[in-house]
């Protein structure tokens, strides 16, 4: 009776303090359920399909808390030996099954994009040429569960059981990731909203900038990532990790937020020009006056082959009461062969435009922007000169 009453004590102090996940009042799960999906039954085609919707169940923890949600999927069955590269980009081993980039956070539910897969089958298959690509696959696919530390460790890792698909695979060149934008939203941005989802993309949240000559995580897209602007005082803000998701990204003092509480918004004391700097690997936060005094300008626009090198207007993003406006958003459609440039209304003496895409840094006079084909919300800032094409 007494070494009863022994652990219950020990359970509800570790209850009320710090619960530990693989202690002895708080084992690791041994399972959880990945749903069988209603068109397991039927092919799918991955050039034709946008993603692929799995459902699952949350593991038991003992305690409330909000698991990351990973997808491991093979090509055989076998979960033996996971997919790695070393530093020249070369495969390890003889792995037979891969980890997908993307992650679901705080819901037992993902849309995989069909896309990442495919490219992701080409690798772990070892898939060169259109020619490797057989008509049909076996897809294997089971979800990892783990809960992330402060120290970015992950613990009470678990695995479900694995569900069977069938692809049509297709051939894809293989390339980096772009960059993995995370999201401005606040008051002193955009039209100040604070709406944080998809339909707010160029009005009251918009992406940080990639920084020239920085080097990207080539399957994450991780990095270093910049915005230059004006602030006003008092103003507040956040930057999201992801977009419609408030649990994850920089909070209060440049902390964060890994789940949990709110540590609060970021605080702007004294109006002026600054440059805001992240690392998304370390989640390094920096707010540093800007050097200098920039042009400001009435209006920029869109010039090039699609307009016949006129002046398209973009829409002005910081438009909350009080702004200085540096952002410039546009919804647009490129068909074959677009090229344009940025340029100031009414003049080519201020123009900008760079070999990159779909992201860079334009210079004044720079080379023309080669547009693939496709509908993209556009982000340029006169102060730098970064620009993003982002798909729609």
């Amino acid at each position: 009776m007494l070494g009863c009453l022994a652990v219950f004590a020990a359970c509800n102090t570790d209850v009320d303090s710090n619960p530990v996940v693989g202690s002895e009042c708080y084992p690791v799960p041994q399972t959880f359920v990945l749903n069988t999906p209603a068109y397991s039954t039927q092919d799918i085609d991955l050039q034709k399909s946008k993603t692929l919707n799995l459902t699952w169940s949350q593991p038991n923890y003992g305690f409330p808390t909000t698991p990351v949600y990973s997808v491991e999927m093979s090509g055989t069955g076998n979960f033996t030996t996971l997919y790695t590269e070393d530093e020249d980009g070369n495969v390890i081993g003889k792995p037979d099954y891969v980890l997908l980039d993307e992650t679901v956070k705080g819901k037992v539910t993902g849309e995989f994009t069909s896309s990442e897969i495919d490219k992701t089958l080409e690798k772990l298959m070892g898939w060169k040429e259109s020619t490797d690509i057989p008509e049909k696959q076996k897809l294997f696919f089971r979800i990892k569960s783990a809960l992330v530390g402060a120290d970015g460790k992950e613990y009470g890792v678990v695995r479900s059981n694995i569900v069977e698909l069938k692809v049509l695979p297709y051939y894809e060149a293989l390339k980096a990731a772009d960059p993995d934008f995370w999201y401005m939203v606040g008051g002193c941005i955009g039209d100040g909203s604070w709406s944080n989802n998809a339909d707010g993309k160029g009005v009251s949240i918009m992406p940080l900038f990639a920084i020239d000559g920085e080097k990207y995580d080539a399957k994450t897209g991780d990095g270093l990532f910049e915005y230059v602007s004006w602030f006003p005082a008092g103003g507040s803000f956040k930057i999201l990790e992801f977009v419609g998701n408030w649990d994850y990204g920089i909070c209060a003092d440049g902390a964060y937020r890994n789940g949990g509480d709110d540590p609060g918004d970021i605080k702007v004391a004294d109006a002026g020009y600054y440059t805001i700097t992240l690392n998304t690997v370390s989640h390094e936060f920096s707010m540093k006056a800007y050097e200098g005094t920039p042009k400001v300008y009435e209006s920029i626009c869109l010039a090039g082959t699609f307009n016949d090198w006129g002046d398209q207007p973009m829409s002005a993003f910081n438009t909350y009461d009080g702004a200085e406006n540096h952002i410039w958003t546009a919804n647009f459609t490129a068909g074959d062969g677009c090229k344009l440039k940025f340029k100031m209304a009414g003049s080519w003496d201020d123009n900008w435009g760079s070999t990159s895409f779909p992201y860079g840094t334009g210079k004044n006079g720079g080379a023309d922007i080669e547009v693939e084909p496709g509908d993209y919300i556009i982000y340029f800032n006169d102060i730098t000169g970064q620009y993003n094409f982002i798909k729609k």
